[in-house]
């Protein structure tokens, strides 16, 4: 059976950290170091790799910021904007008693 056109996005979401991130980035775009302080416990090497996949998703968008500021920030794109209800829900789901 051929994969469908949502297997790439649904590998990447399923690897450890990129809904993590995603959540992450509901309220707004972060510079590198705040999304890895906010994320706790994930490396610089595993961010940027995960970064980069959502980025090439077109989940996630990087920008360039002008001194003083200079640097990089990365924020939802339109396309991740519209599973924002989805994010907000996977951000606040517990698990019930079992």
């Amino acid at each position: 059976m051929p994969e469908s056109g949502a297997g790439p996005m649904i590998a990447v979401l399923g690897s450890r950290w990129a809904l993590q991130i995603l959540v992450a980035l509901i309220d707004g775009r972060k510079r590198f170091s705040d999304l890895r302080r906010a994320l706790g416990g994930i490396s610089a090497k595993v961010l940027t790799l995960r970064l980069r996949e959502l980025e090439a998703l077109s989940l996630v968008r990087r920008e360039d910021l002008s001194p003083p500021a200079a640097g990089q920030a990365y924020g939802l794109t339109p396309v991740a904007e519209s599973l924002r209800p989805a994010l907000r829900h996977l951000a606040d789901w517990r698990p019930g008693p079992t």
